[in-house]
């Protein structure tokens, strides 16, 4: 890939690839000997590679792990059925015993990453020094009595999941990541086409995630299962949102019970972006990671 110095993907970083439960999967490490152990999650089909210009604001001062979740980024695919999000979990659980096995550590979630995040906190509050939420407050909540329909769904998206369609070139991708999020630069924006999308055996451009994530979870998200997991969370809490700009769509879907969800995680601190969408660590990732760096610092003192 042809970058500069400044948005050079992997200029600082070490790859790392480990079998977890029947995957070879992959992350990012940014190196900090003797510092303390972060963890940053990305959300879905996004991959650990876009906290690049966010891990490296944090100035070598953390010890940056990212990793990719299955089926995105460099992990590996499944070969068959959808990404169960208890697996993935498991997938959580064993990477932090590989990246700390002794302390517990700091994590940051984005979006899917951060709902995760938060659920391995509450079910293991022992592994966790803090807790970074960042737009990961959970979905929309789901209907029990459209959970037939929801099932009959999942069925026909197992029985024939959609493919990615062809994409024209990098450069269209950047273009339309900009569309979606208005805050990115042109060249920030081909970064994260590049590290998002691969030429496949027919020498097509595609998205790297693996299409499977696409087919919906089984049962439909109810909030007060969320909530009885948060309760048990003892790690000191920041809750990071990105404003409520037109682009940020997540905000837009659950802001009716936004409230009550932040009570339900404690009414932890709070950040707000409003120069930003949903996409933090895309759009504003060094004032975020000033942010983050200030929270865990206050966390050490």
């Amino acid at each position: 890939m042809l970058f500069n110095n400044e948005i050079n993907a992997h200029i600082e970083a070490q790859s790392c690839r480990h079998q977890i439960n029947g995957l070879c999967l992959h992350a990012w490490h940014w190196p900090a000997p003797n510092r303390p152990k972060v963890v940053l999650l990305h959300g879905w089909l996004d991959c650990a590679a876009s906290f690049q210009f966010m891990a490296m604001a944090l100035g070598g001062e953390w010890d940056v792990y990212a990793p990719d979740w299955r089926g995105c980024g460099l992990s590996a695919h499944q070969s068959h059925g959808y990404y169960d999000r208890a697996l993935m979990l498991s997938d959580l659980s064993q990477w932090i015993d590989i990246i700390s096995p002794n302390e517990p550590v700091h994590i940051m979630g984005h979006s899917m990453g951060g709902m995760l995040a938060a659920h391995y906190a509450g079910t293991l509050p022992e592994r966790v020094k803090s807790l970074v939420v960042a737009e990961g407050f959970g979905i929309e909540e789901g209907n029990v009595h459209e959970a037939a329909a929801r099932s009959a769904r999942f069925l026909s998206a197992m029985s024939h999941p959609q493919p990615w369609l062809d994409l024209v070139d990098v450069a269209k991708v950047a273009a339309k990541f900009q569309q979606r999020n208005p805050l990115l630069s042109a060249e920030r924006a081909l970064y994260f086409a590049h590290v998002l999308t691969e030429t496949n055996t027919s020498g097509c451009l595609t998205y790297r995630a693996d299409n499977k994530h696409k087919i919906p979870q089984p049962l439909p998200y109810r909030t007060e299962l969320a909530y009885a997991v948060w309760r048990h969370i003892r790690a000191p809490r920041l809750w990071v949102e990105g404003g409520l700009l037109p682009h940020n769509r997540y905000l837009q879907h659950v802001k009716q019970t936004l409230p009550q969800r932040y009570a339900a995680m404690g009414k932890p601190q709070k950040i707000c972006f409003p120069e930003s969408g949903h996409m933090l660590h895309w759009e504003v990732p060094e004032q975020l990671a000033l942010a983050l760096n200030v929270f865990w610092c206050n966390q050490a003192a």
